[in-house]
This record gives C-alpha cells, structure tokens and sequence, in this order.
C-alpha cells in the first residue's frame, strides 16, 4: 500500500467530487486512484466518500490525515461557497464526536484543524478566503 500523499489527497478530491456530480461511477474513481497512484482500494473509497459527507454536512466514520482534512475543506470552500464550507465544517466536528464517542483518541492535530477552521468561519467570506490563503 503506498503512503497517502499530498498529490494522491488532491486526486482523491478531484475524484470525490465527480463521483458526487455524477461524471464518474464509485468504482471508476477507486480504481483510478487504485492503478495510477497505487492508493488501496479501501483507501480510495473512504477518500471518495469523504467529499459527499463533507458537502452535505454529514458524519463520517473514515479518518483522513491531516493535510487532507485541510485540502477538502479548503477546496470545497473555493470550489462551492461559504454553505458548502459550513456543511464540511460541521461534517468534521461530527466525526470529531464520533471518534470521541466510541473512544478512539483523534489526533489533536484534526481537533486543532478543526477550532482554526471553525474560528475562520465566523468571519465573512472574504476574510475566510485570505484566511484560508494564509494556511497553506
């Protein structure tokens, strides 16, 4: 299994999100991932699955390193708006809580991703542009 790198979260994104739109099937964009990047498979569809549950606010139960934590939330605020932003920002405190819930320790460094981003969201959209700019 190859590590999860920076440029395999940014394919998984791009993935994720045609898969959400409809322009690919699950299973094209896992094996996409799976032959030209060499992710595993369960990997991929946990990555792919992300995108949907971060764009309509819901708790998810696959954990994604940190730097992809980042890139999802960034992307989807430049790619989709301030309500799409909101939804991932509240998918991530939800899987936050469920990590919390059945016990496993969260890196603190997701919860940590989390308060910066959740402080950044209070403020109006342009501000969290710049804001997010000056993170990466």
């Amino acid at each position: 299994m190859a590590q999860i790198t920076d440029e395999i979260v940014q394919a998984s994104y791009d993935i994720g999100k045609k898969v959400y739109q409809g322009e690919l099937i699950q299973e094209e964009g896992v094996e996409m991932l799976h032959s030209e990047y060499g992710m595993d498979k369960g990997s991929a569809v946990g990555y792919i699955n992300i995108y949907k549950y971060m764009i309509n606010g819901e708790e998810y139960t696959w954990t994604i390193n940190g730097y992809a934590t980042k890139y999802y939330l960034i992307k989807i605020l430049l790619d989709n708006g301030e309500k799409s932003f909101v939804n991932a920002l509240d998918a991530l405190r939800k899987h936050l809580k469920y990590q919390d819930n059945i016990g496993h320790n969260v890196m603190k460094s997701t919860k940590k991703i989390y308060n910066t981003f959740l402080e950044i969201s209070n403020k109006n959209y342009s501000s969290i542009v710049s804001k997010v700019f000056e993170l990466f």
